[in-house]
C-alpha cells in the first residue's frame, strides 16, 4: 500500500513540474484551473496505466502522448511545437531517471546491506525529480531567452534549490552508509 500512494506521489510531482513548464512558457487557451484539471486527468491515466506493469517502452509513449495532448489542447501551439516540447519533456525524464539509476544500481548492489526497495525507490526517486525538475527549469529559461521574455527573477532561486538539495541528498546517503 505503501508503495502505491508512493507512486501516485511520484506521478503528482511529475505533473506538476510539467505543469509548471507549460504554464510558465506558453500561452493558455484556458484558465489555469481547467488546465490543472486537465493534467491532473491525464498524470492520473498515466499511473492507471502503470499499475498495469507494461514494458517501459509502453510508460515512455503514453508519457509523451499525454504531454503532447495536454500542450496540444490547453496551450496555444501548433501540433509540431507541442510535438517538439513533449519530446523534450520525454527526453529529459527518461535521462534524469536513467544517470542516477545507473550510478545508484552499482552501489545498490555492491552494498553488503540487505536490499531495501522501498529506500532505494525514495532515494532514486528524490534524485531523479530534482534532476528532471532543473533540466526542465533550464530548458524554460532557455526558451525564454530565445524569445526574448524578460527572465524570471525567481529563475536563480529556483534552481540553486534543487542543486543544493541533490548536493545534500547525496552527502547524506554516502555519510550513511559509511557510517
Amino acid at each position: 500500500m505503501e508503495i502505491s500512494a508512493f507512486y501516485i506521489l511520484i506521478y503528482t510531482i511529475e505533473g506538476f513540474i510539467f505543469g509548471n513548464y507549460a504554464i510558465r512558457l506558453f500561452d493558455s487557451k484556458f484558465h489555469w484551473h481547467l488546465q490543472v484539471s486537465m493534467l491532473f486527468i491525464f498524470y492520473s491515466s498515466l499511473y492507471l496505466l502503470s499499475r498495469l506493469k507494461l514494458l517501459w517502452s509502453c510508460n515512455t509513449v503514453t508519457f509523451f502522448a499525454a504531454n503532447f495532448c495536454f500542450l496540444l489542447l490547453m496551450s496555444r501551439l501548433t501540433w509540431y511545437t507541442a510535438l517538439f516540447h513533449a519530446a523534450a519533456a520525454t527526453f529529459l525524464m527518461g535521462i534524469s531517471e536513467f544517470i542516477p539509476y545507473s550510478i545508484l544500481f552499482s552501489f545498490f548492489h555492491s552494498s553488503r546491506k540487505p536490499h531495501d526497495y522501498f529506500f532505494s525507490l525514495v532515494l532514486l526517486t528524490a534524485i531523479s525529480k530534482t534532476l528532471y525538475f532543473t533540466f526542465m527549469t533550464l530548458l524554460a529559461h532557455h526558451e525564454k531567452r530565445i524569445r526574448d521574455i524578460p527572465p524570471d527573477k525567481t529563475f536563480f532561486f529556483l534552481i540553486s534549490i534543487p542543486i543544493i538539495s541533490l548536493f545534500l541528498m547525496l552527502s547524506l546517503f554516502f555519510i550513511s552508509e559509511n557510517g
